[in-house]
């Protein structure tokens, strides 16, 4: 019993820290087929996993037929705690304008 005691406080405490790891995001729409996409990752996200992220995203909405018009990184202190940033513009393409 105390085994299933200790491997229950084990899974609770991975949930946790996932949750902990997790990423803000929003997404907004800039005009036909054009997306901004902020993405605010906690002090141990790194720059690779932002884009990463940004990736999948715009392969999520656009498939393989997009435009990145720009992707910049920064970095935000608050409250003690360091946030890395990545904000991101990219371009759909339909048929059309191909």
């Amino acid at each position: 019993m105390k085994k299933m005691s200790q491997i229950l406080l084990l899974i609770l405490t991975l949930v946790l820290t996932n949750k902990v790891g997790s990423f803000e995001t929003k997404l907004s729409p800039q005009g036909s087929d054009k997306y901004n996409f902020l993405i605010i990752g906690g002090d141990k996200s790194n720059e690779k996993k932002l884009r990463d992220i940004f990736q999948n995203k715009v392969n999520e909405i656009c498939g393989t037929r997009f435009e990145i018009i720009s992707i910049k990184m920064n970095h935000l202190s608050k409250e003690g705690a360091k946030k890395n940033i990545l904000n991101g513009t990219f371009k759909c393409f339909v048929n059309s304008q191909m």
